[in-house]
């Protein structure tokens, strides 16, 4: 159950959420389980207060963040394209008509399944990080449109995703060598800082690194016109992040050094949606096990 319900809007140090009042008086009826509310109009707000704050940044919407199917057509209303790490979230958006070249699969490990289901629906773009991966996707279509994802310290992130995901400098020349020998399109680079990530010049430090991967592509021969910045812009919990405007001055000041034909996204989820939404549940029970205070919830 999603309902929609009118805003009205709670100010904090990073602009607006969903009043804790509206919540109260949409349950006035009556609690009949476990709920999502979610304000469309404020993640509307939210699409457009990124485009603003990054004019040359396409946001690419992480469907993973939520992906109820009245966020995903209020973002694509808003100009914004879109996200997948999974087959499951590509179906959601071909139900929704969604033209596949706008999707961006950067989910870098996928099995084959998903990624040959992936290109009978039309999508263009796939991220790697790995020889392997490389050579699976163009196994699969030879003339797939593939982006490397560099490595990225996480330090300033809450949610690090370091180690994971992104080729070391060693495997990014692994990887262009391969590409070459191959004749695969490696045609981009991606980074990614973190999920929740409080330092605004961390977008900074990617952006140098991934225009030093540009370059290096450049140098081996291959024709890269694509920048992914990722996604890790944050959203205020219990303490003041970094605003959305923040960030967006230093990413521009730092995409001044990249050539105008290179295209650049980026893959805000929690951002576009997170403080759009509350979830409704009841504590059924209490108990204090080892000294610490639980609480147990219907959900």
């Amino acid at each position: 159950m999603v309902p929609s319900v009118d805003p009205t809007r709670c100010a904090d140090a990073d602009g607006a959420g969903l009043s804790f009042r509206k919540v109260r008086d949409a349950l006035a009826a009556g609690y009949h389980g476990p709920l999502l509310l979610l304000d469309l109009d404020l993640v509307r707000a939210k699409a457009r207060r990124f485009h603003s704050a990054m004019p040359r940044v396409r946001p690419h919407y992480a469907v993973k963040a939520n992906p109820h199917r009245a966020v995903l057509k209020a973002l694509h209303d808003e100009r914004v394209a879109f996200e997948i790490a999974s087959a499951g979230e590509l179906d959601l958006l071909m139900d929704l008509c969604v033209p596949a070249r706008e999707v961006f699969y950067s989910n870098p490990v996928r099995c084959r399944e998903h990624l040959a289901h992936a290109v009978r629906c039309g999508v263009e773009w796939f991220v790697v990080d790995s020889v392997d991966e490389l050579r699976k996707v163009a196994a699969v279509k030879s003339d797939a449109k593939l982006c490397l994802r560099v490595d990225m310290p996480n330090t300033d992130s809450e949610w690090p995703l370091a180690g994971k995901f992104g080729a070391t400098p060693d495997v990014v020349r692994e990887v262009v060598a391969a590409a070459v020998c191959l004749g695969a399109d490696l045609a981009g680079v991606s980074f990614h800082v973190g999920s929740q990530c409080l330092n605004p010049e961390s977008w900074r430090l990617g952006i140098e690194r991934a225009q030093a991967t540009l370059l290096e592509m450049r140098s081996a021969g291959l024709r890269p016109r694509l920048l992914d910045i990722g996604g890790g812009f944050p959203v205020r919990y219990a303490r003041p992040v970094p605003s959305i405007e923040a960030i967006g001055a230093i990413v521009a000041d730092a995409l001044a050094e990249v050539p105008p034909d290179v295209t650049v996204i980026a893959e805000p989820g929690r951002f576009l949606v997170s403080d759009a939404a509350c979830f409704v549940c009841r504590v059924i029970g209490t108990a204090t096990r080892k000294g610490r205070r639980w609480m147990y919830w219907d959900a």
